[in-house]
């Protein structure tokens, strides 16, 4: 529990790739541990996250609007949510037409479901940003994604309030969620400079009362 220094790592030996914030405990710690066991400052904590944060900052990067509903609800590929985010990660960081399907993704598709097949479903739904999949853009945008990050902790800080950030997500107490939103959104759009998007854990944490 001691361990709470962070560090930003960097890839491809140039600090405009990567910088994700690495090395708190409670990255360590298992998801369904963290979130039903994790407080701070005595109150429960709860985790919000950034949806589909790659597939927005690819958007904003080729200026071009983010189109409505789940940018991983792929035709033909439905049911296959977390095969998708990988194989769609994949086509962002790779600088090479991808032809085998990695082990990690296949896994995650059904029968019959090739790379060669969902490459060009992906590159036809996302025909507007299909010219940047394999340039290797992926790491560039972790760095614009870790910005994002760094600047939301710094601004939570300002407002006197405590945040563990986790990759492309934070965890803040219960009491100070809607305001922890409310800057994640903010400092997405003036990064990114396109909408975000924020989910939350427990899921219902926005609805009415």
């Amino acid at each position: 529990l001691t361990q709470r220094t962070l560090i930003r790592r960097f890839t491809q030996g140039s600090f405009e790739n990567g910088g994700r914030l690495w090395n708190g405990f409670w990255q360590k710690v298992k998801k369904v541990r963290r979130r039903d066991a994790l407080t701070i400052d005595g109150e429960e904590a709860v985790e919000l996250d950034y949806g589909q944060a790659g597939p927005r900052i690819l958007y904003g990067i080729a200026g071009v609007p983010v189109p409505e509903g789940d940018l991983y609800a792929i035709p033909g590929f439905h049911g296959y949510r977390d095969g998708v985010k990988r194989g769609f990660a994949a086509m962002m960081s790779a600088d090479r037409r991808l032809v085998r399907t990695p082990k990690e993704i296949k896994a995650r598709f059904g029968p019959g479901h090739t790379m060669a097949k969902f490459v060009a479903a992906v590159e036809a739904h996302h025909r507007p940003v299909a010219p940047l999949f394999f340039t290797g853009i992926g790491h560039r945008i972790q760095r614009i994604e870790s910005d994002i990050l760094v600047s939301t902790l710094l601004a939570l800080i300002d407002r006197g309030i405590t945040a563990l950030p986790i990759h492309d997500a934070v965890m803040v107490p219960r009491s100070a969620a809607s305001t922890a939103r409310d800057i994640m959104m903010e400092t997405f759009l003036a990064v990114a400079e396109v909408e975000g998007a924020v989910s939350s854990h427990p899921p219902d944490l926005f609805s009415p009362p």
